[in-house]
C-alpha cells in the first residue's frame, strides 16, 4: 500500500492518483460470534469475509477497483472488534494501472 496515502490511525487509504487498485483483507480470529470484515469504498461494501474452522475464523476478500482522486478505501468489522492473530491478519492493497 502507498504509505503516504494510507491512515494508520484511522485505517483509511485515500486515493490521490485515478487507476485500477488491488485491495485484500485477511484476518483470523477466535470469536464464535459470526465476525464478517467489509471492504469499504467511499462507503459501499465491495467484497465481505467470513469463515469458521474449528471454533477460528478465518477468512479473506479481494477487490479490483477503480479509483480517482478522493476515493476512501477501508475496512469495517461487523463486531467492532480486534481480529485475533495481527501477524496473521492484514490489510493490502497497490496499484495495478495508473490513468495519468
Amino acid at each position: 500500500m502507498n504509505i503516504d496515502r494510507y491512515d494508520a490511525s484511522s485505517g483509511i487509504f485515500t486515493c490521490d492518483t485515478p487507476g485500477m487498485y488491488f485491495f485484500e483483507q485477511y484476518w483470523v480470529s477466535t470469536l464464535n460470534l459470526g465476525q464478517r470484515l467489509f471492504l469499504k469504498k467511499n462507503g459501499e461494501t465491495v467484497c465481505t469475509s467470513a469463515g469458521v474452522n474449528n471454533g477460528y475464523y478465518s477468512a479473506s476478500c479481494a477487490a479490483l477497483l477503480e479509483l480517482i482522486p478522493g476515493d476512501k478505501v477501508w475496512i469495517v468489522s461487523s463486531l467492532q472488534r480486534n481480529v485475533y492473530k495481527p501477524e496473521a491478519s492484514g490489510f493490502i492493497g497497490f496499484m495495478v494501472k495508473s490513468y495519468v
